[in-house]
């Protein structure tokens, strides 16, 4: 729940009488960047105590390689879309016309930068290195995963192709010893599907 504080400042606040037309963008905004400082203060405090994997900056190599493995999960998804195991969910939906609409560039930085930040901090810095320590680390990557999956909301197919990435991400965390590559990934999996979403869909 902590790690997805941020969204809140993604949609329209009905509760406060906000619409389509009516939105004060300053006010998403300043919550997007206060409950982001929030967020992440608590994730990196858990993150710092149990630390076994360094976070920084990626490599231009390990770059190439955590694009082409998620370049490799967006097309086991979109062959899972294909042959018609998994549709379009309405959550993208919604996304896409919140991105459209006059929280575009709210809605962009909280769920293709902010949200893969904040995810990754906690499933490969925090989450997985628990099971790490309890299991051997086949199966704390699945279990991690697993949760990852489970934790996006999704169903059937479109369940594995989450699940698929979220073994792709721990798989660049483990081989590169750098939360930073797991992050530039899921940055550049959420940005290439917003795109796909936006002009192919």
């Amino acid at each position: 729940m902590v790690m997805q504080l941020p969204m809140l400042a993604v949609g329209y606040w009905d509760w406060w009488g906000e619409s389509t037309q009516n939105v004060n963008s300053f006010w998403h905004w300043l919550s997007l960047v206060v409950l982001t400082i929030v967020t992440f203060k608590v994730l990196w405090s858990v993150y710092q105590k149990n630390m076994t994997v360094v976070m920084q900056w990626p490599a231009i190599k390990t770059m190439l390689l955590a694009a082409l493995g998620i370049m490799l999960s967006i097309f086991v998804m979109m062959l899972l879309a294909y042959f018609g195991a998994s549709s379009p969910e309405t959550e993208s939906s919604e996304l896409i016309a919140l991105i459209k609409g006059r929280l575009g560039l709210v809605t962009l930085i909280c769920t293709n930068v902010v949200s893969p930040i904040m995810e990754e901090l906690f499933f490969r810095g925090i989450v997985q290195n628990f099971f790490s320590r309890q299991f051997n680390m086949g199966l704390a990557v699945t279990v991690t995963n697993l949760i990852f999956a489970f934790s996006h909301g999704y169903s059937g197919a479109n369940l594995i192709g989450v699940f698929v990435t979220g073994c792709v991400l721990s798989w660049l965390t483990i081989k590169t010893n750098n939360l930073g590559t797991a992050m530039f990934g899921h940055v550049l999996n959420n940005w290439l599907i917003t795109v796909i979403n936006i002009f192919l869909v």
